[in-house]
């Protein structure tokens, strides 16, 4: 990749964050103190990120990768989550976690020593994982497009979930209309930087817009493996509201009501599916593969070998992936009442690319 030397900068990731609150549309009054919060996590975080550039910027931007990676296709709340769970459970694949997603600007040298006391703590408190319904544990995998705003990248699509009055502007410039020539260079910073640290292994990454940018993933990454996770729409629809909803009570800056967030629920989902029907035939041959969320929950073993045949990925990991289905045998998805008038509304909005 092109050296660059922005993250020499002081307070870069700051600054970002700054720069976003102003142009994207301030702070609601409710969300201040959140937002002193976020001041006050970069602020303390920023020598351990100048630390981390000083000691291995050079090396990770020089970091060649033994594989193109796997992307995890599917909007959100598709299963996502939970396939980059089991991919990243073979010993040869590595992909973010919620640690590293938190702390993307520090941890190559903090994770080993602080990952461990953070989550004693929150063992020890009993903080909950509300967007997955679950304990908290920061081993648990994390979204690589999140981490950026982690990083101080202007790019990531994220900052419109954080600051969601310009939502659809945001995702417009960033997502849907850039799919052709979207700003990947943070993202593969950070692919490299996941590379780096596990020696090369292959990196798995799971983020919903990569749905809607495949060209430009395939510029980088001409032999990238794709796995795209389809579900119901309508169970889409509610776990994604219930996603919104958590996210506002939790991380956004600014707020919605629900006919907003419903809104943005309905226009995403009808832009992203579109994106990936006119974009996924310009995947090679073997190197897509699509599963059905229903079939990796009902069949785990056999969805997921037939992932690895597709595509070419090796020997099936029987060991870990046996021991990861048998822990998750007791999960049950949600279920979601159906409202007959939404469900309709959703047909018609969504057309064809409407799953029954």
């Amino acid at each position: 990749m092109k050296f660059t030397f922005k993250r020499y900068i002081p307070f870069l990731p700051l600054l970002v964050f700054l720069r976003q609150s102003i142009i994207l549309g301030g702070i609601s009054p409710r969300k201040l103190p959140l937002f002193l919060v976020y001041v006050f996590r970069f602020i303390a975080c920023e020598p351990l990120r100048i630390i981390e550039v000083l000691l291995f910027e050079r090396r990770i931007q020089k970091q060649v990768l033994s594989e193109d990676p796997i992307f995890i296709l599917g909007h959100w709340r598709s299963g996502t989550s939970h396939l980059q769970q089991v991919l990243s459970e073979d010993p040869a694949h590595v992909s973010l976690n919620l640690y590293e997603m938190l702390s993307a600007d520090h941890f190559l040298w903090t994770e080993r020593w602080l990952l461990p006391f953070l989550n004693g703590f929150i063992k020890l408190v009993g903080v909950r994982y509300s967007f997955q319904r679950r304990a908290l544990d920061l081993r648990l995998c994390g979204e690589l497009d999140t981490a950026l705003c982690s990083l101080g990248s202007t790019s990531a699509y994220t900052w419109g979930h954080l600051f969601p009055k310009k939502y659809r502007a945001w995702m417009r410039s960033h997502v849907f209309e850039s799919a052709h020539q979207a700003d990947l260079s943070d993202y593969d910073y950070l692919i490299r930087k996941l590379s780096f640290q596990s020696g090369n292994k292959r990196v798995v990454v799971k983020s919903p817009g990569d749905t809607a940018r495949i060209n430009s993933l395939l510029k980088l990454y001409p032999n990238a493996k794709f796995v795209s996770i389809s579900r119901p729409s309508y169970a889409i629809y509610g776990s994604t509201t219930y996603l919104w909803n958590a996210i506002q009570r939790e991380n956004s800056l600014q707020l919605l009501n629900e006919k907003e967030i419903s809104a943005n629920v309905i226009w995403t989902y009808l832009e992203l599916m579109a994106a990936y029907e006119k974009m996924k035939s310009s995947i090679p041959v073997g190197n897509l593969c699509e599963i059905s969320f229903e079939h990796i929950h009902s069949h785990p073993e056999e969805s997921i070998r037939s992932v690895y045949q597709q595509l070419s990925l090796g020997s099936y990991p029987e060991v870990q992936l046996n021991a990861l289905f048998e822990a998750n045998k007791e999960h049950r998805p949600e279920n979601y009442v159906t409202d007959a008038l939404l469900l309709q509304s959703l047909k018609d909005a969504w057309g064809t690319y409407f799953k029954d």
